[in-house]
């Protein structure tokens, strides 16, 4: 189980729609009534509605699928990890990263 328990706390540090979106509220509400993960680390993107978007397109002449995603969001820099990671202390952290590149 992904959460609090035995002194472990999930952080999520993730870049996401203004504060004040549906879409952040979705997306924080989907961790449920009690959420189990830290979101204080998140950064806002007040400027933007919308969260990142997949959708899969499947043909059904040959099953053939095509995955389209859109993201609005401009993404973390590099400055900004490092402001929120300096918050924790790192010989009791593991991080897990999910890293997107842009085409060439």
């Amino acid at each position: 189980m992904l959460g609090k328990q035995d002194n472990f706390v999930a952080h999520l540090i993730s870049t996401l729609p203004a504060r004040s979106s549906a879409a952040t509220g979705q997306i924080l509400s989907s961790f449920g009534a009690e959420p189990t993960a830290d979101f204080s680390r998140c950064l806002y993107r007040e400027e933007c509605k919308e969260a990142a978007a997949s959708y899969i397109i499947r043909s059904a002449a040959t099953g053939s699928r095509t995955i389209v995603n859109y993201n609005g969001l401009a993404e973390m820099t590099a400055d900004e990890f490092a402001r929120v990671a300096a918050g924790f202390e790192h010989d009791q952290t593991l991080w897990h990263f999910e890293v997107s590149r842009a085409p060439p």
